[in-house]
């Protein structure tokens, strides 16, 4: 009888700091090759006291996500109509990269919840530049999301997961913030790429209001 693939799994798991050094690649590789459903397995691994089970699993973990990620980009690319469900989904992709350990539910929850904070403030009013002055106002003067202008370079600035911790990020990060915080609000809010800079836009037919997310939302 074949053992299901969890068992499977379970066994490479057991052999993953194996003595002999052959075997230890051997589980790595096979690890490797299973991919995506090794992951919980190899993540309560991770959290094991045992110093040498944690590296080697952080180690499989860190190898698979690339190339799953990878993957995922791919199709993410052949939908390019998803619109703001694909811009959210490109950005958690993108955390990942950098933090192949990133929840990605957290981030789609603290959207949430900055929406909701939101919602009462800029429901309020009623022309596009005043319901701009309140999301701008709200995340960046109550919130304190800022441009990181001593760290402009820093790594951080281009995963999403981190601007939403560490509230500081670069023009691109602090307008997708106002995306999808607005898309949340039904606010027509959609991001602008100028030589040099990203800024957003409240993309109305009748009155567009332009504004800097990185210098706190400055109407230009």
């Amino acid at each position: 009888m074949t053992p299901s693939p969890e068992k499977n799994i379970s066994h490479l798991i057991r052999l993953i700091d194996d003595r002999d050094e052959f075997v230890c690649n051997q589980v790595h590789d096979q690890l490797v090759k299973i991919g995506e459903d090794a992951i919980p397995f190899l993540e309560i691994a991770a959290k094991t006291e045992n110093l040498q089970v944690k590296s080697k699993a952080l180690e499989v973990i860190e190898a698979i996500v690339p190339k799953q990620l990878l993957k995922k980009f791919s199709g993410l690319a052949r939908n390019l109509n998803e619109g703001y469900r694909g811009l959210e989904a490109g950005v958690i992709l993108l955390a990942k990269f950098g933090y192949p350990r990133e929840d990605p539910d957290s981030i789609s929850q603290v959207l949430d919840q900055l929406a909701d904070e939101a919602s009462d403030q800029v429901k309020n009013n009623k022309s596009p530049e005043q319901v701009v002055r309140a999301l701008t106002r709200f995340l960046f003067f109550e919130k304190g999301f800022k441009g990181n202008e001593k760290n402009f370079f820093d790594p951080d600035n281009t995963y999403f997961s981190r601007t939403l911790k560490q509230r500081k990020g670069i023009p691109i990060s602090l307008s997708t913030l106002c995306v999808l915080v607005g898309q949340r609000l039904e606010l027509p809010i959609v991001g602008v790429g100028l030589p040099g800079h990203y800024i957003a836009k409240y993309d109305s037919l009748t009155q567009p209001i332009y504004f800097d997310p990185f210098d706190k939302g400055r109407i230009l």
